[in-house]
């Protein structure tokens, strides 16, 4: 899955968007470090 890879890298910065939280919400795979 693209998406999930693209967040992985996002998380990786340790530096979450408020938009990519949002949509991790809504597929029910958030993991606040």
């Amino acid at each position: 899955m693209p998406v999930l890879e693209k967040l992985d890298l996002r998380w990786n910065t340790c530096e979450p968007s408020p938009p990519l939280l949002t949509e991790l919400e809504r597929r029910g795979c958030v993991v606040l470090l």
